[in-house]
């Protein structure tokens, strides 16, 4: 703006200068017009105002040359920040196109990775399935093998008892032929002789086994006490007793079997006792069984060794009468 208006007034300021200095050079060849100090003075004017013109010039073309460079620099900076906001924004979107892509190849990935576990899923369960049903299968035939097998064993158990009752059957058939001093002798190791006669059974017992007197007197009488039991059981017996045979050294060392201990039952006092529960009794305290007896027998010598607590329980000492 400044160059305008110097170029203006310098061109004013010539224009003045030439017609002023024309006025002049009239003035002074026909001495008219203007004064010649007015056309001095105006010419004086015309070239300050040119001097001006050519001072606001060299002013202002290094002002607009300062404005051109400044709006060259910033349409540079302009351009520069231009050229970086694109050259981001170009990153931007290769950033959001590579991560876009990256997404899209995850999904595919994890489309493909969960297709593949639904293909081995699938796979798994139609594994397992045909394992499943092979177990049943296997199972059931097991069941069956087992069923059969137990059906086998069943038979043979039914066979087997069939057979055993059989025996039994025929074994009792032939122990109701025995006579009851042998079916009393064979199932009573204790008993070594039994005789029947006229409803009275003697049972024979040897006590040389025992370790003590005490235990020969507490075995013994339990196993006699015992047979008598089944003696009973017979209705042809209607008395029994037991002896029991001991051998046994006198003073100058001569041994001989004698008889130790004796006792007897009638029917009558036997059943009166509840055999279980008096058996049980007589398994701790023996002396039990001879003081219930009709009556009973006991060798000196053996009492004298028993244990206090039994020969001290005896009623009746070493003899018991009927």
């Amino acid at each position: 703006m400044l160059i305008v208006i110097g170029v203006l007034l310098l061109l004013l300021s010539l224009v003045s200068f030439l017609t002023f200095g024309i006025l002049l050079i009239i003035r002074a060849a026909t001495n008219k017009g203007l004064s010649f100090k007015i056309n001095l003075i105006s010419l004086a004017g015309s070239v300050v105002v040119g001097l001006i013109s050519i001072v606001m010039l060299f002013t202002s073309v290094p002002n607009e040359a300062d404005k051109a460079f400044s709006d060259t620099t910033e349409n540079s900076n302009d351009i520069a920040q231009k050229q970086e906001e694109e050259a981001k924004a170009k990153a931007e979107e290769e950033k959001a196109a590579k991560k876009k892509e990256e997404e899209e190849k995850k999904k595919i990935e994890e489309e493909k990775a969960a297709k593949k576990k639904e293909a081995e899923a699938k796979k798994k369960a139609e594994k397992e399935a045909k394992e499943k049903k092979a177990a049943e299968k296997k199972k059931k035939e097991k069941e069956q093998k087992e069923k059969e097998q137990k059906e086998k064993e069943q038979k043979e158990k039914e066979k087997e008892k069939k057979k055993e009752k059989e025996k039994k059957a025929k074994k009792e058939t032939k122990k109701n032929k025995k006579t009851i001093e042998e079916k009393i002798v064979e199932e009573n190791n204790s008993i070594k002789k039994a005789t029947f006669k006229d409803g009275f059974i003697s049972l024979k017992l040897d006590g040389d086994g025992s370790f003590t007197v005490n235990t020969m007197f507490t075995n013994q009488s339990l196993g006699a006490f015992e047979a008598m039991e089944q003696a009973f059981k017979d209705k042809k017996v209607t008395t029994a007793s037991a002896v029991v045979n001991v051998t046994m050294t006198d003073t100058k060392g001569n041994e001989e079997k004698k008889e130790v201990l004796n006792f007897m039952y009638d029917r009558d006092t036997f059943e009166e006792l509840n055999f279980e529960n008096f058996r049980n009794m007589a398994l701790g305290e023996p002396w039990r069984i001879y003081n219930e007896s009709d009556s009973y027998y006991i060798h000196p010598g053996i009492f004298n060794d028993l244990k206090e607590d039994i020969s001290s329980n005896l009623s009746h000492g070493t003899i018991k009468a009927k």
